[in-house]
């Protein structure tokens, strides 16, 4: 299905990480980790290069118009497979996570960014299951097409049903 890498200038890239608060598709920046290491970032030239993605595919920023955004299907269903992980809930561990979710046209996932960090046991356990994510995907012009969604995982020992 073509490239597994977009292309963005570094000047998107730079916005990119300044709007997604130094996070990278599908890991976040880990502080003790070396800047030079290599964390799926590719440059050549004057453009980087993320995984993840196809030529085609919109950038995470990109304004797109549409009638309708992708709604998720089975979010319940994912949010109840996921639960609470026992081990942060002992220690009496709460934590928010926003992830930026790719949707293709038949609403499937395709990629993810976190926005927002958590725990890490709780992130895992959100990564554990946010590829069965099902959407209805986005609507332009009467068409289905690639849409970013927003959507957030709430970890909370007094609302343990409300991810």
């Amino acid at each position: 299905m073509g490239s597994s890498k977009i292309h963005l200038r570094k000047l998107d890239f730079f916005l990119l990480i300044l709007f997604t608060g130094l996070q990278t598709f599908g890991q976040s920046v880990d502080p003790s980790v070396d800047p030079d290491s290599d964390i799926g970032i590719e440059v050549i030239e004057d453009t980087i290069i993320l995984p993840h993605l196809d030529q085609d595919d919109p950038a995470p920023n990109d304004f797109i118009t549409v009638e309708k955004e992708p709604v998720p299907i089975n979010l319940n269903q994912i949010i109840a497979e996921i639960g609470y992980p026992e081990e942060v809930r002992k220690q009496g561990i709460e934590g928010k996570l926003l992830f930026r979710i790719l949707v293709d046209e038949k609403g499937n996932y395709k990629s993810h960014l976190i926005l927002k960090e958590a725990h890490p046991v709780l992130r895992n356990a959100v990564l554990s299951r946010i590829k069965e994510l099902k959407f209805e995907p986005a609507i332009r012009n009467g068409e289905p097409i690639r849409f970013w969604v927003t959507l957030p995982f709430k970890f909370a020992l007094d609302q343990t049903d409300s991810k």
